[in-house]
């Protein structure tokens, strides 16, 4: 075991990737997440992992847990279709960087775009289950950061019920309202683009099956309207999750999921019923939105969205980092939406966060004494920096075409 200790804040999909790949590497960590546990709140439902993602799990996890998530993915029986609100194609509309044949894996993978053939989707929660796994006497549920003081030695970390804690290096995985950031680059806070992601699930039951035309059942389809678009890809899992770990020989616990479409609404506030108030929306408020957005629409995409569960309706502001800030490189980092968050009509999201943190724990496994440290961290901000400028670059350019049909 090294003999020093990182502390985490936030236990997202990025801070639970970096932990599984400390642990890995017999370095000491600890975690400190301000939910009251993993299901504690909805944080969205699919999630899309292209091949630099799948590479940094490959990297962080077990084998068997690597084995359970690929396992834990539906599989689409259609390559994307891309078509407008009478269901007529709109090939013309797609941003270049959605091309299976040139995409690269390090840079324009969306969680919102269509796959190229080896991305695969997985249920958020699931990811987050299977990468809890093994890590809960390292975790610290409901224990939200306060404050921090970073000196030459290490970070004494302060937080709500007055306990403290001192780490020799600070990693900020706490997402877009990153405490971290908020104390230490005040002015790096990412910029509300005017946009907005409306999104929710339709449950598959057999009475919403026989309802949709088969399509809509077999694989991604993008809608591209006046000013905005709608991704609607299908989650049907070939086998019940809670009997996956058992088959892969993981001793992981996984909570079912019944199959659904996944759909989101992605453009400027303007096209899709104006800026939310302050505040969760109301579920009527929500329907009401969509309603109005799709009167003119193909009654198939009525039908599939009049079918939503109420429950899951969600809309969020977009928000993306305009460039990655300078900050002195010391006892503190970060990775994922607390330094650099994405539009996800175009950026990394989730598969930025995993890169993060599989180079963050490959930059501090051979690192064998706390003078070390600094110079790790410093390879591993050049490094993100570099991946990230690209991946906020292809973000950008696909906006405007999800937007504008450029």
């Amino acid at each position: 075991m090294h003999q020093w200790r990182v502390g985490i804040i936030g236990a997202g999909i990025g801070g639970l990737c970096l932990a599984q790949g400390l642990a890995r590497a017999g370095i000491a960590f600890e975690i400190h997440e301000s939910d009251l546990s993993i299901d504690s709140r909805d944080q969205g439902y699919r999630l899309r992992i292209d091949d630099a993602g799948q590479q940094a799990l490959a990297h962080c996890l077990t084998p068997a847990n690597e084995h359970l998530w690929r396992a834990s993915c539906p599989r689409n029986a259609r390559p994307p279709r891309f078509i407008d609100p009478g269901l007529r194609p709109q090939e013309q509309r797609v941003p270049r960087n959605w091309s299976s044949s040139t995409q690269p894996s390090s840079s324009a993978t969306s969680s919102l775009a269509p796959p190229p053939a080896s991305d695969l989707c997985v249920h958020r929660q699931t990811l987050r289950e299977i990468l809890c796994d093994g890590l809960q006497q390292h975790i610290h549920w409901n224990h939200p950061l306060q404050s921090f003081r970073a000196d030459a030695d290490g970070v004494d970390l302060h937080f709500a019920d007055t306990s403290h804690s001192r780490v020799d290096l600070l990693v900020a995985a706490d997402g877009v309202g990153s405490r971290v950031r908020r104390q230490l680059l005040p002015h790096a806070a990412p910029q509300h683009l005017g946009a907005l992601c409306l999104y929710g699930k339709t449950p598959l039951t057999p009475q919403v099956c026989q309802a949709l035309d088969s399509e809509l059942l077999q694989g991604t389809t993008v809608v591209f309207a006046q000013g905005f678009s709608l991704v609607i890809d299908p989650m049907r899992f070939p086998t019940a999750l809670p009997l996956l770990p058992a088959q892969h020989g993981s001793g992981c616990r996984l909570t079912a999921v019944e199959d659904y479409l996944y759909w989101a609404f992605i453009g400027p506030d303007a096209q899709l019923g104006g800026e939310c108030p302050a505040g969760a929306p109301s579920t009527w408020a929500l329907q009401e939105r969509i309603r109005q957005i799709t009167s003119d629409w193909h009654p198939q995409l009525r039908k599939l969205l009049e079918h939503s569960d109420p429950q899951s309706l969600s809309a969020r502001p977009v928000l993306s980092a305009s460039h990655i800030p300078d900050w002195p490189s010391g006892r503190v980092t970060w990775l994922g939406d607390a330094i650099h968050a994405m539009s996800p009509a175009g950026g990394l999201g989730a598969n930025s966060a995993l890169c993060d943190a599989a180079l963050l724990a490959q930059q501090l496994a051979p690192v064998s004494s706390r003078k070390a440290l600094a110079g790790a961290v410093y390879r591993y901000e050049e490094a993100m920096r570099l991946r990230v400028r690209e991946a906020l670059k292809a973000s950008r350019e696909a906006s405007q075409r999800l937007f504008g049909g450029l």
